[in-house]
């Protein structure tokens, strides 16, 4: 699908078709007052950075994505005038650290591969965040809740974790689906 450009704008597309609730929903119940910067490991079309960017002014954000992503993703962007505040970094998870921000999304990622790359695409980000930082990988499912690390953490589940600032492991992560 990567190699035929008209059938990836196809799936971008859809992808955003499907996490339009999701992005509206991270966009207006996040604390994102209390941040600066972001990224969307995977946004593929970028609906999530739209519209968190859309809602909060003050944030500028990135979207971390396989190249081919990139023009798609620039001509999203560019639709609703966000240009300057949401960028495009070429990045392979599995292959390349992930951008050092204040808050790292994933959504519709860790349910494509098996428990030991989940668990390497979530150190990944723990490892990309500061202290204190947020992370938040979102996937629409059911009502469950509980508390795990980052290495337990699997989807269909949409989990939040936050690194303790005086850690060097993984924090507790609230699961909500």
């Amino acid at each position: 699908m990567y190699s035929h450009p008209d059938r990836l704008r196809q799936f971008l597309a859809g992808m955003t078709g499907i996490s339009m609730g999701a992005a509206v929903a991270i966009a207006q119940k996040f604390p994102w007052k209390n941040y600066k910067t972001f990224a969307d490991v995977g946004a593929a079309q970028g609906a999530v950075p739209v519209q968190v960017a859309l809602a909060h002014p003050h944030l500028k954000g990135l979207n971390f994505d396989l190249p081919q992503v990139g023009p798609i993703f620039d001509d999203y962007v560019r639709g609703f005038g966000l240009s300057d505040r949401l960028s495009f970094q070429a990045g392979d998870f599995f292959k390349e650290q992930l951008p050092k921000v204040d808050v790292i999304i994933m959504g519709h990622i860790l349910h494509d591969w098996n428990l030991e790359e989940k668990k390497l695409i979530v150190k990944r980000a723990f490892d990309a965040l500061p202290r204190g930082a947020p992370t938040s990988s979102t996937r629409p499912s059911s009502t469950t809740t509980g508390v795990r690390t980052p290495s337990a953490c699997s989807c269909p589940l949409t989990c939040s974790s936050r690194r303790p600032a005086d850690s060097t492991t993984p924090g507790p992560t609230a699961l909500h689906g």
